[in-house]
Order: C-alpha cells, then sequence, then structure tokens
C-alpha cells in the first residue's frame, strides 16, 4: 500500500491530466466554434496560409524549422544576393531570390523588389538580347510566383501588367522582345526552322514552301515584325532568327522561356506531332486565372489567337489588379473609401487609386496605338512583298496575303471606348453638360454659405449643417465637382475618352493608314508619291478635326499633327526647298535694291537666307476653327520642336 505523500502525488497527477483534457477540450472547442472560434475569425481575417494563397510546402517546412531565426536568416541572404549580383553571379543570385521569397512569401517587398532587379537591373547586364529576355521572363515569372502566394493583393497584380508593358513592348529592344514573346508561345516544333526545310530533286536543302507559307498565315504579326522592323527580309533571314531562339529539338540553339515542356511530347494533332504544355504555374507568359472577372471575355489574350500581344496581356492583369479595390463612387474620391477585408478588399500603395483604375483602359489604348503603328488598320490585312513567295503569290496563286478578316484597329479602338466610357461612369469623372448645369445649381447654396469658388477644396461641413437635407445635397455637390475637376486633371480622362471615340470611327482610321502608306513611300525614297499621300490626308484629317472639338483642343491631338506636319514640312523641302529658297532670294535681293540698299548688304544677307530661311509654305492644317483658335497651338508647336531637338521656334518652316 502506498504512503500518504505517493497518494497525494498520484492525485495531483491525475487532477493535472483532468485539467489538461478540460482545457485542450475547451480550447479545441473554441476553435472550432462557427461564430467567434480562432479558426472562424482567422479565416474572417484571412491570415491562414491557405487564405493568403497558394501554400509552398517547402517554405512553410523551413520557416518553421528556422524559427526565431528566420530574420537572421533573410538578412544574410539579403547580403549575399546583393554580393553576387555585384560579381555578376547570376545562377547563384537566382538561388538565392529563391531562398528569400521562401523565408517571406507573406511581405509583398521581397517579391516586387527582385523581380524588378531580375528584369531591370540583371537583364542589362546581359549582351545577347536572347539574356536579356530570359532574365526578365525570370523577374516577371517571379512577381507571378508572388501573386500566386499573396491573393488579391493589387501592387503584385498591376506590376504584372507594368512589365509586360514597359520591359516587354516600350524599352529600346521592344521590337526583338514582342517577337521573343510571341515565340515563346507557339509549339516548338512548329517554330522549328529544321521542319520548314527539305530537299529539291537535285538533293539541295531549300525551304519547304508550304510549311513556310502555313507559318506567316498563322503568325501574321511575327512575321510583318521580323520583316519591316527588324529587317530580316528574306527567308533565310527570318529562319535564321528562328534558329537563334527556337527551343532545341536536337542539340541546338539557346532556348527561350515558353509555355511548351522543353522535349517534344510524341503526340500528335493531325498528322502534325505536338508538345505538351507545361502546368500552368510554369507556363510563359503568365495569364490571369482563367475566372478572373473581366478577362473572360472574348478580348482575352489568348496565346492562340493571332493577334495575342504583350499589350493584351497587360491590359488583362492590370484589369485583375482592379478586382480586389473598393467598387468606385462617382460622389465621393477614392481616398475616402475604406476597403473591406472580410470581402478581400485592398487598397493599392504608391498610386492614386483613381489612377489604378485607369489603367485597364489606358492599356487597351497602348494595343489599338500599336497595332496602327505596325500596320493594322482594317480587314484587308497586310500583302507580303518583296520576294517573300514567288511573285508576291502564295502556291494557290492568291495574293500572300495575311491577317485579313479582322477589323483591327476599329476594333482595338471601340474596346478602348468602351473601357474608357465604364472607367468614367463609374468614377463620376463622365459628366453630360446637363447633368453638370444641375450639380452647380445645387452647389450653389453651399458655395454662397461659404464664400468659396467653383474650384476652391470643400470644407468639412459644420455639425449646424448637418441635419439640413438642402445644405448636404449642396455639399456634396460642390465636392463631386471639385473631385471631377482635379482627377480629370490628374487622369487626362478627356484626351483618352475623346481620342478613343474619335479613332474608332472608319473614317478616322482610313486617314491614320493614309499617314501610315505616306511614311512607308517617304521611307521608300517615293518622294512624289508620299507628298501627294500626306498631302490628301493632312487635308482629311483637317476636316476632322474641325468637327470634333473636344478632340482637336487637346493638346497631346495638336503635337501629333505637328509631328506629321514636321515630315510633311520636311518632304517639301526635299523636293522643292532649292526653288523655293532661290525665289525668296531674288524677291530678297530686288525688294532690298527697291529701297535703296547697299549691293554689299544684300550680298550678305543672300547666304544667310539661303542657309536658314522659313519656307513660304502653308499646310492644310494652318487655319482656325469657329472660334477663331488655330488647330495647332504654339505650346503644341514649342513642345514638338524640343522633343526633336530642335529650335523653339514655332514659325520656323
Amino acid at each position: 500500500m502506498a504512503n500518504t505523500f505517493q497518494q497525494q502525488s498520484l492525485r495531483r497527477k491525475l487532477l493535472y491530466i483532468f485539467l489538461i483534457l478540460v482545457l485542450f477540450t475547451a480550447t479545441l472547442a473554441f476553435r472550432q466554434a462557427k461564430v467567434y472560434g480562432l479558426d472562424a475569425q482567422a479565416g474572417a481575417l484571412e491570415i491562414r496560409d491557405m487564405d493568403q494563397g497558394e501554400v509552398e510546402l517547402t517554405g512553410s517546412a523551413l520557416r518553421l524549422t528556422l524559427t526565431g531565426s528566420r530574420g537572421l536568416a533573410v538578412c544574410i541572404l539579403w547580403q549575399s544576393a546583393i554580393n553576387k549580383q555585384m560579381k555578376h553571379e547570376w545562377n547563384e543570385l537566382e538561388l538565392l531570390v529563391n531562398s528569400l521569397t521562401k523565408l517571406q512569401p507573406y511581405f509583398v517587398t521581397p517579391w516586387l523588389f527582385q523581380s524588378w532587379n531580375l528584369s531591370y537591373n540583371v537583364s542589362v547586364e546581359s549582351d545577347r538580347i536572347q539574356d536579356k529576355y530570359f532574365y526578365i521572363a525570370r523577374g516577371i515569372e517571379l512577381l507571378a510566383d508572388g501573386e500566386r502566394q499573396n491573393r488579391n493583393n493589387p501592387d503584385l497584380r498591376f506590376w504584372m501588367g507594368f512589365y509586360n508593358q514597359h520591359k516587354i513592348g516600350l524599352s529600346d529592344e521592344a521590337n526583338t522582345f514582342r517577337c521573343l514573346y510571341q515565340l515563346s508561345c507557339i509549339d516548338p516544333i512548329e517554330r522549328d526552322p529544321a521542319r520548314m526545310r527539305t530537299v529539291d530533286q537535285n538533293g539541295n536543302n531549300v525551304v519547304d514552301e508550304q510549311r513556310f507559307e502555313e507559318f506567316c498565315q498563322h503568325h501574321p504579326m511575327l512575321i510583318r515584325r521580323l520583316r519591316e522592323a527588324l529587317k530580316n527580309n528574306s527567308r533565310e533571314d527570318i529562319l535564321a532568327f528562328l534558329t537563334e531562339t527556337s527551343s532545341s529539338l536536337t542539340a541546338g540553339p539557346l532556348k527561350i522561356p515558353s509555355r511548351y515542356e522543353d522535349k517534344p511530347s510524341g503526340t500528335s494533332q493531325g498528322s502534325q506531332p505536338t508538345t505538351d504544355l507545361k502546368p500552368v504555374e510554369r507556363q510563359f507568359p503568365a495569364l490571369p486565372p482563367l475566372g478572373a472577372e473581366g478577362t473572360a471575355s472574348m478580348d482575352r489574350a489568348d496565346p492562340n489567337r493571332i493577334d495575342f500581344d504583350n499589350f493584351l496581356v497587360a491590359r488583362d492583369w492590370y484589369i485583375y489588379s482592379n478586382q480586389p479595390l473598393p467598387k468606385p463612387t462617382p460622389r465621393l474620391n477614392d481616398k475616402t473609401q475604406p476597403a473591406d477585408a472580410s470581402k478581400g478588399e485592398r487598397i493599392p500603395h504608391g498610386m492614386s487609386s483613381v489612377l489604378f483604375r485607369q489603367k485597364p483602359a489606358r492599356a487597351q489604348s497602348y494595343v489599338a496605338e500599336y497595332l496602327e503603328k505596325e500596320g493594322w488598320f482594317g480587314a484587308e490585312g497586310w500583302r507580303i512583298t518583296g520576294g517573300l513567295f514567288p511573285d508576291d503569290k502564295f502556291q494557290n496563286g492568291a495574293d500572300a496575303v495575311v491577317g485579313e478578316g479582322i477589323n483591327w484597329a476599329h476594333r482595338a479602338w471601340q474596346k478602348a471606348f468602351d473601357m474608357n466610357s465604364s472607367f468614367g461612369t463609374a468614377t463620376g469623372l463622365y459628366l453630360d453638360a446637363e447633368a453638370m448645369k444641375t450639380l452647380n445649381d445645387r452647389a450653389k447654396k453651399y458655395r454662397k454659405q461659404f464664400s468659396l469658388a467653383d474650384v476652391a477644396r470643400p470644407v468639412d461641413l459644420p455639425e449646424q449643417w448637418q441635419q439640413d437635407p438642402e445644405m448636404k445635397a449642396s455639399f456634396e455637390a460642390h465636392s463631386q465637382l471639385y473631385w471631377y475637376n482635379s482627377e480629370r486633371q490628374l487622369t487626362n480622362f478627356a484626351y483618352f475618352y475623346f481620342r478613343s471615340q474619335v479613332e474608332q470611327e472608319e473614317q478616322t482610321i482610313a486617314i491614320r493608314r493614309a499617314f501610315f502608306e505616306a511614311e512607308q513611300l517617304r521611307k521608300a525614297a517615293n518622294r512624289e508619291q508620299a507628298l501627294q499621300k500626306y498631302t490628301d490626308a493632312l487635308q482629311k484629317w483637317t476636316a476632322l478635326l474641325l468637327t470634333h472639338e473636344g478632340f482637336r483642343r487637346d493638346l497631346n491631338v495638336q503635337e501629333d499633327t505637328f509631328e506629321v506636319v514636321v515630315k510633311y514640312l520636311d518632304l517639301i523641302k526635299q523636293l522643292h526647298g532649292k526653288r523655293l529658297r532661290a525665289l525668296l532670294l531674288a524677291q530678297d535681293v530686288l525688294g532690298r535694291g527697291a529701297m535703296g540698299s547697299p549691293v554689299g548688304a544684300t550680298l550678305i544677307a543672300a547666304p544667310i537666307l539661303g542657309r536658314d530661311m522659313p519656307l513660304p509654305v502653308v499646310t492644310p492644317v494652318d487655319r482656325v476653327d469657329e472660334h477663331g483658335l488655330p488647330l495647332i497651338s504654339d505650346q503644341a508647336k514649342s513642345n514638338v520642336w524640343s522633343r526633336m531637338g530642335l529650335l523653339l521656334n514655332t514659325s520656323r518652316r
């Protein structure tokens, strides 16, 4: 029989075990309670790993293992990454970056900084353009990993769009990057240059007519960019480019980031072998999820469409980045709208919300602008000339035309106008004349009571006026008009709205096509034809400007117009400059003689006038509108001269 001390010890142990079981049961019940339980609150606040985004098991295990020493490890890795970058040890840098993001998956800054570092800093250190493209793609892929692990984060989604738009589409090597971008979406077997070659009857290695023709028909934007932007004029030039960039099917050249696996799968589509797609999270280009609101429409960037482009991908990421934002209201400034975290709402950092909301519509304008810059206007497509095909015809005898049947520019500008209209309506930046008058009439009482000008920033309504419905409505009307004027200026909404409205018209597209063709003729030294084309197009453009007041009043439109005028005047100088200067010199000499000026003064002035003399040329746009205002202001002319590095002289012509 146990003694007294042993019995007391046993009772205490049993009591402790009982209390542990009670507390454990209570804790478990509290954790699983539906209303106030820990699981319910963690789910509502979205602080669990599964609520943050995709869970990466290796990273989770590593973080649990390091416990309190994780901060020290992060600091050491950051310093090591900086050292590796300074030594140009790129492979080691990439390993360290991966480790950093695994240790800090829910801290957005490492994802943003390191992706920017790879895409912008590391890429420019490379000499070969394919290497630059590789590190740009690696930066975008890293950012895509961060976006998947940080659900509902507008900043990560925004920068995905920005990298696709800016680094791929607007950099110095943009033409090559955009070609590589499209190649990333083509099955490596289809773009394999060896597949487009065959052996003729004499045993010579020649281009396979049928397969090369099919490749051109399936990828018209790529072929046009290779020919006109990168000057790969012959078949051999195009195949050489594909050879340099093709994913190796044997032991060949440099691989590029792709949607497809590195090795052929052996499967086939019809009689043609195909390559399997990589898992979605490893594909490049990275696209928003298919179910993303606003990106699941027929205009969604689809790598299988012939008009697929980096600007379409940027637009879709901008649309996706707007999903977590609170719904906009036309009555209040965005900064007054709190985000409801329980609904997954977030506020972007480092940018005004109204600018953030405008990005999708602005990106769609880029789509339309660059289609026209590359010559894609209407359903007529692009006729391939210059000997790429015998007699500029396909094997069936038809003209070598690709990309036909798509109303390229009209569809893109119409989409831009619809998106600008939706953005303006949702944010209150678009108000018709009747709505403006109603709001101004309603705001008079508030302005009169507090002696405020129409554009004055609203002050808080004193408490004694809070109960007056009429005064409160007047205050809200003045506030809405203040933010309307302020944010329209901030976003330049009027320019983008009126431009997309006018640019979608078939008449405008026809004039843009004429400008493009005139410039092509000028570059080909067909000056007489180019001058006639410019003259006809400028006359029609003038009529268009006179028809659309809101469009012609914008300074950006005036600058764009004057840039065309500068090319037009330069063409006139090349063709008729000597004759016009000779006539002006003769007129000057005769005039000075009639006034009794010394012959010496005339002889001294003549060379000066001949060297730098404004030509007396009146262009179709040198006129005023119905209000007596010039179609191109002096400020627009000065801005263009300055941008072109010429003298700030608005009379220079």
